[in-house]
C-alpha cells in the first residue's frame, strides 16, 4: 500500500429541504451528494496504486433502505474503478441489525473490488484495519503491523458537549491515544460525527473525518466538510472535496457575504435567511429559506393594503380581508367579523 483514502458520513438519501426535481426515486439533493461521492473517488484514483485501499468510514447510506437506483447509482462509482479496494465499514445509519448482511451495504459486497466490513477487518497487504459501528474500539485488539485503524465512532475532548460525551460509542480523544500507544499505533481515523477535527499527541494522530457532505442545517459553514483523508507513505493530508454547504444569515448583508464566500471556495450555498427575500445577482445559483414568518407577514401586510386601497370603509376593509384570508377556518370567520366589529365600537 502506497496511499490510504478515507472518507465517512456521505448519507446517501433524498434529503427534502431543496430536494428539488426527482429522477426515478433520486433528487437533486442526492445527486449532489452522488456528486461528492464521486469527486473524492476521482480525486483518490489520480494519486493512488492499484490495489491501493479506500474506506468509507460509515453511513454510507442514510439508512438501512436505500432506493435501488440510489444503489445502483453507488455501485456503479465504484465498478468503474477496479484498480481500488473499496472498503466499505457498516455505520449505525447503514445497519438494520448486528446480524450478518442486515443492513443497507450487503448488496455492495457483490462486487468483486469492495469489501464490506460488518466485523473487524484487517485489509490484506496493508497495516490498516478497520472495526464497525457496535465493535468497541477500546475492547479491540489489532492484528501485529497494524498501524492505523479506520471506527465509526464519536471521538470527545475536554471541549464536548457533556450530552454527546455520553453518547453510545463515543471514545475520549486522551483514552485513544493510551490504547493506541499501547497497540503501537501512528493513525487512528473515525467516522460517526459530522465535524472535521484533528489531534495530535506526540507520535499519534487522532483524526474525525467529518461529513463528506454536510446534511442540512444542523451540519452549519464552511469548512469542516468535504474531507478526504489521504495517509501517503505514512503521511497525512486532507483534501477538501467541493459540494453544498448550509449556512445562516441573519440579514441582508450576512446573506450575501454568505453566499459570495461560498461561491469563492467552489462550494454550492444553502442558506437559511433570517430576513425578509430580496433580489441579488449575487444569489444566483443559490439556494435560500427565506425566513416564512417574516415572508408570511410581508404577505399580509400586501394583502391588507390592497384591500384597504379599494375598500371606501374601514368595516368594507376588515369584511375584504377577513374573506381573503385563508388562514381563517371558513366557518370562523362570521364570528371574527362579529369579533372586529364588536372591538370597533
Amino acid at each position: 500500500m502506497r496511499v490510504l483514502g478515507t472518507v465517512a458520513d456521505v448519507h446517501v438519501t433524498n434529503a427534502a429541504a431543496f430536494g428539488g426535481v426527482a429522477s426515478g426515486r433520486r433528487n437533486d439533493r442526492c445527486r449532489a451528494v452522488e456528486d461528492c461521492l464521486a469527486a473524492s473517488i476521482a480525486e483518490f484514483a489520480a494519486i493512488c496504486e492499484p490495489g491501493d485501499p479506500f474506506v468509507v468510514a460509515g453511513d454510507l447510506f442514510d439508512n438501512d433502505h436505500p432506493f435501488p437506483d440510489q444503489m445502483r447509482v453507488v455501485g456503479n462509482m465504484m465498478k468503474a474503478h477496479p484498480e481500488i479496494h473499496f472498503v466499505v465499514v457498516l455505520g449505525n445509519h447503514d445497519m438494520h441489525s448486528t446480524m450478518e448482511w442486515d443492513n443497507a451495504l450487503a448488496p455492495l459486497s457483490l462486487l468483486a473490488n469492495v469489501t464490506v466490513a460488518m466485523n473487524p477487518y484487517h485489509i490484506p497487504g496493508t497495516d490498516v484495519a478497520v472495526l464497525p459501528y457496535h465493535v468497541s474500539v477500546l475492547d479491540y485488539t489489532p492484528p501485529a503491523g497494524v498501524t492505523v485503524v479506520i471506527g465509526h465512532h464519536g471521538i470527545a475532548d475536554d471541549k464536548t458537549a457533556p450530552f454527546l460525551r455520553s453518547g453510545k460509542g463515543v471514545v475520549e480523544v486522551k483514552n485513544l491515544v493510551v490504547w493506541m500507544q499501547m497497540h503501537g499505533l501512528k493513525h487512528y481515523i473515525a467516522g460517526d460525527w459530522h465535524e472535521h477535527r484533528k489531534w495530535q499527541v506526540n507520535d499519534c494522530t487522532v483524526v474525525q473525518v467529518g461529513a463528506l457532505c454536510p446534511t442540512g442545517w444542523n451540519n452549519p459553514g464552511h469548512t469542516g466538510y468535504g474531507s478526504l483523508i489521504c495517509i501517503t507513505d505514512g503521511v497525512y493530508s486532507r483534501i477538501e472535496i467541493k459540494g453544498p454547504r448550509f449556512i445562516h444569515g441573519a440579514s441582508r448583508e450576512d446573506v450575501l457575504k454568505e453566499v459570495l464566500k461560498a461561491k469563492r471556495a467552489g462550494n454550492t450555498p444553502y442558506v437559511k435567511a433570517a430576513c425578509p427575500a430580496f433580489e441579488d445577482p449575487a444569489l444566483e445559483g443559490a439556494y435560500i429559506d427565506w425566513a416564512p414568518a417574516i415572508v408570511k407577514a410581508q404577505g399580509a401586510v400586501r394583502v391588507a393594503a390592497e384591500h384597504l386601497k379599494s375598500a371606501t370603509t374601514l368595516q368594507e376593509c376588515f369584511h375584504s380581508y377577513v374573506e381573503a384570508d385563508d388562514t381563517i377556518p371558513q366557518e370562523m370567520k362570521a364570528d371574527v367579523l362579529r369579533t372586529i366589529e364588536g372591538l370597533m365600537g
